[in-house]
């Protein structure tokens, strides 16, 4: 866990206040956890899809993620490695998946 910063908690209370206003925009929304199992990192995830556009935000609880972002239609992948210490680091990375999913 990042120091003094529970970036998984509040990546499920943003998908919580948000899923509902996001499914309203025509956004397919999915998300889970991984299995309780003695893993040294815990970590989420939340995929975003819209019509045209993928992307998957996963993230440890050390701060580390991995934003995947795809066009269906041309098949290009893009991924990029991000650091999430601080809220605002958080926002950034939902920001830009929200932007490419629901991008029509």
């Amino acid at each position: 866990m990042t120091e003094g910063f529970a970036v998984l908690d509040e990546l499920a209370q943003w998908i919580g206040t948000n899923r509902a206003s996001l499914t309203e925009r025509g956004l397919q929304l999915a998300s889970g956890t991984s299995p309780e199992d003695g893993r040294t990192k815990r970590s989420m995830w939340l995929d975003m899809e819209g019509a045209q556009r993928l992307g998957r935000l996963q993230l440890w609880d050390t701060g580390e993620a991995e934003l995947e972002l795809a066009d269906v239609s041309t098949g290009e992948v893009k991924a990029q490695h991000l650091q999430v210490d601080t809220r605002a680091d958080l926002e950034r990375a939902l920001t830009s998946l929200l932007d490419w999913a629901g991008a029509e």
